[in-house]
């Protein structure tokens, strides 16, 4: 673990070391969340064509559930 601080533009560095082993590079997507008061980040393999959220790695459609539910209704 180490510490870091927030700049005046809410940017916090992650060392290259941990970057490096997580394979995160410039342009990597990430989602964030808190969970129980901690800020998670996760690298973002797939997103939805349509609302960008997070989707199933194995997904072969590029839709969430939701986004397919609302084109199959639109019919």
């Amino acid at each position: 673990m180490f510490n870091t601080t927030m700049d005046e533009l809410g940017r916090v560095l992650i060392k290259r070391e941990i970057r490096k082993q997580l394979g995160l590079g410039k342009g990597t997507k990430l989602s964030v969340s808190v969970e129980d008061g901690a800020v998670v980040l996760r690298k973002t393999e797939k997103t939805c064509a349509i609302c960008k959220a997070e989707i199933d790695k194995d997904s072969e459609i590029p839709l969430c559930k939701e986004c397919i539910d609302r084109v199959k209704a639109s019919k």
